[in-house]
């Protein structure tokens, strides 16, 4: 019995340097900024930018100054000091993606309502296309080709800002932690439950 511990022990302790090497080798910060980038870009029809990143195998994806811009990429809508992800390994072969924690800190998100009523953040998650008579369409975007589930989110440290140019709701500022935990109860359904 002691032999075959031995043995587990061993084969678990390559298996661990073999994901690390693996890990350190082929998944770099720069073949995650290249994957990461444009599946951002794509799924929220904005321009976004990274700072740096640290990747590790139990501690996940560390990435520093993660920056969604505004619909004219004059100023930022959402800047994030610090976004955090932790996911299973195992499903990455079968391109599904299983965040355990996405945890993310200091966000600092400003919301302006326009003197239309629209908001600066309706055209996020959605598709413009040219029309013949020049006009912008706005259509909602396909799906992404991977499977995403998120188990836990904290939010510590938000600073939301909001900004109404119609002048019919106050201006504040708000400084808020959220801690949610999400289970998928079937394809088209998710429960969460949490706190704010």
């Amino acid at each position: 019995m002691k032999k075959f511990l031995l043995i587990l022990t061993v084969a678990i302790a390559v298996i661990a340097i073999a994901l690390t090497v693996f890990i350190k080798i082929y998944v770099t910060p720069e073949t995650v900024k290249a994957f990461v980038i444009p599946l951002a870009e794509n799924a929220l029809n904005r321009k976004v930018s990274v700072g740096d990143l640290e990747i590790g195998l139990i501690k996940g994806i560390n990435i520093n100054d993660f920056v969604i811009k505004d619909i004219e990429n004059k100023g930022d809508f959402a800047r994030f000091k610090n976004l955090v992800l932790k996911f299973q390994l195992a499903p990455l072969l079968s391109k599904k993606i299983i965040i355990d924690e996405l945890k993310l800190v200091s966000p600092e998100i400003h919301i302006v309502r326009n003197k239309d009523g629209s908001y600066n953040f309706d055209d996020i998650g959605k598709k413009t296309s040219g029309t013949p008579s020049g006009k912008t369409e706005v259509t909602e975007s396909a799906d992404a080709p991977l499977s995403l589930l998120i188990s836990r989110i904290a939010v510590k440290s938000a600073n939301f800002t909001l900004k109404d140019h119609m002048g019919e709701l106050p201006e504040f500022k708000s400084l808020t932690d959220i801690n949610l935990k999400m289970q998928s109860l079937s394809p088209d359904e998710v429960s969460a439950s949490g706190e704010i």
